[in-house]
């Protein structure tokens, strides 16, 4: 709770920088072009004193704030390394890990839901259905023989073949 109250406040301490960054930046960029504008022509010493005192202020400004903002970089680094910024990746890995779990059996649950459906599309046509490719469906030596479906010339090999169903070559 701690921690993500630290983050969010790191967060925002940032953003707030950035902003502050941009914003020093876009009067500074202002301040530099007030001369050059094109009806009105600021080269009173009055104008230019004071433009260039605001800029000195904002350059200051902008200064501060990006040395704020590198201090923030360097807490977070330390942060991260040594302190608890990214203590919370365990719960996130155990929390992954459950997922994963449970998408192993979700998809365990919906693989025995078709099975049964092609077992009863089978049944119901006069055959029998066993699936394919998995390791466990292979065990069975015995019921696999009697559940797999007779190869197409079986009358031709009951006479002559060599008792593999594949015909004579």
């Amino acid at each position: 709770m701690d921690t993500s109250r630290d983050s969010s406040n790191l967060l925002d301490t940032h953003n707030r920088l950035i902003a502050d960054v941009l914003s020093r930046f876009r009067m500074l960029t202002m301040l530099a072009t007030i001369q050059a504008e094109g009806e009105r022509k600021n080269a009173e010493p009055q104008t230019v004193a004071v433009t260039g005192i605001s800029m000195q202020i904002e350059f200051e400004g902008l200064h501060t704030s990006i040395k704020d903002l590198l201090a923030l970089s360097r807490r977070l680094k330390e942060l991260w390394l040594f302190g608890k910024l990214g203590r919370g990746e365990g719960d996130a890995r155990i929390q992954a890990d459950k997922l994963q779990a449970d998408v192993v059996r979700c998809a365990e649950l919906l693989n025995a839901i078709q099975e049964k459906r092609y077992a009863g599309l089978a049944s119901a046509a006069g055959g029998k259905w066993a699936p394919m490719g998995r390791p466990d469906a292979a065990a069975p030596v015995e019921g696999a023989a009697a559940t797999a479906p007779p190869p197409a010339n079986t009358a031709a090999s009951n006479g002559s073949g060599g008792g593999n169903g594949a015909g004579a070559a």
